[in-house]
């Protein structure tokens, strides 16, 4: 789909889906040595061979990604979703990564040899094939306020995040809206440097932010409320 390599690239509530890498990496966005930021931005139906679906990046260079999903991308191999490679910087901030596949059990975020990720306020769950896949756990830096599906994180499993479908709601871009009983409401520390969601809405809208790129708005009106008698 989008391919950078050197130099400085922004991605700004842009949609990426359906494009194919059938022999190698990165079908989405492939990163060699770029410093690329990510921001309000939705992976879907993208798939490569080799691994990093919807992003791969290597050889250097910075990789930040912040208020965006990653959903329905498949491979064969390593990072369903992304894949991180080779004296990469990844830093993630407010992600989702959900329904992806791998079928060979490899992960929907792949950690690889020197690459580094950082991750907080960040759901990485409910995907086939394992959540996660690190080669070497010290090069994650788990900053806190994620909510990790399974175990593959190197930390913990805490099950489902009980999000709704890819779907429309709100915004430029579809997102995974939690449910009103989730765990990632009011879970998160508040970062005063993502003051909105993916879709615009102002962080936080409850006690405390949600985790991951959807803040959950209070419903005003039950559902059904306009059925009932006078």
């Amino acid at each position: 789909g989008f391919f950078t390599q050197e130099g400085h690239t922004r991605v700004d509530r842009c949609v990426f889906i359906d494009n194919h890498a059938p022999t190698g990496n990165g079908g989405g966005l492939s990163n060699s040595g770029a410093d690329v930021d990510v921001v309000a931005t939705t992976f879907s139906g993208n798939s490569a061979s080799s691994g990093g679906s919807a992003i791969f990046t290597a050889y250097g260079g910075t990789m930040t990604v912040t208020n965006s999903t990653f959903s329905g991308n498949t491979t064969s191999y390593y990072g369903s979703a992304i894949r991180n490679f080779s004296a990469t910087a990844l830093a993630l901030d407010y992600v989702t990564i959900s329904g992806n596949s791998t079928s060979s059990g490899n992960g929907a975020l792949d950690t690889e040899q020197d690459a580094t990720t950082t991750i907080r306020n960040s759901i990485v769950a409910g995907n086939t094939g394992g959540d996660c896949r690190i080669t070497t756990p010290a090069n994650v830096v788990d900053q806190g306020n994620n909510f990790f599906g399974d175990a593959s994180c190197g930390r913990a499993g805490t099950g489902s995040p009980a999000l709704g479908a890819l779907a429309s709601n709100g915004g430029p871009t579809q997102t995974m809206k939690p449910a009103p009983n989730s765990p990632v409401i009011d879970a998160a520390a508040c970062d005063i440097d993502v003051p909105v969601d993916q879709r615009g809405i102002a962080r936080p809208q409850g006690a405390g932010c949600d985790v991951g790129a959807v803040e959950l708005t209070p419903l005003i009106l039950a559902d059904g409320f306009e059925a009932l008698p006078d």
